[in-house]
């Protein structure tokens, strides 16, 4: 039986979003400063994005009225856009968290694969 959802992700927890950062093969650092073209300091962020110990100007803050992380940053160095970025971090969060509350629950996780369409697909049973 089939169950297909679409999961609007709201980042909340630090955890799993550095995990889904350094699955995804980024970089990070905390309590990082975001800083601009020409190297002036902008803001301070929770996590840092950086690739190749380059800094990207991209990074997370955590959004003390919305109790979430937010993106902040420019996209310019990077080597995707923005939705693009946002989009796979989210999803990768998504699955982490997931699988942790499947963990949680007494679920394996048998198998889990992203199909060419870019859908994330996890096998689970409960265990015993």
């Amino acid at each position: 039986m089939s169950h297909q959802m679409k999961v609007a992700a709201q980042i909340k927890n630090l955890i799993s979003l550095k995990a889904a950062l350094t699955e995804l093969g980024l970089n990070f650092e905390e309590n990082g400063m975001l800083v601009d073209y020409r190297g002036n300091n902008l803001n301070a962020v929770d996590l840092l994005v950086t690739a190749g110990g380059k800094t990207n100007r991209v990074g997370f803050k955590w959004n003390e009225s919305a109790k979430e992380y937010e993106l902040v940053g420019d996209f310019y160095n990077l080597n995707q856009n923005q939705k693009s970025f946002q989009d796979s971090v989210k999803q990768t969060y998504v699955k982490i968290e997931i699988a942790s509350q499947l963990r949680a629950k007494r679920y394996s996780i048998l198998k889990s694969k992203k199909t060419t369409e870019g859908q994330i697909i996890m096998r689970v049973r409960k265990a015993a």
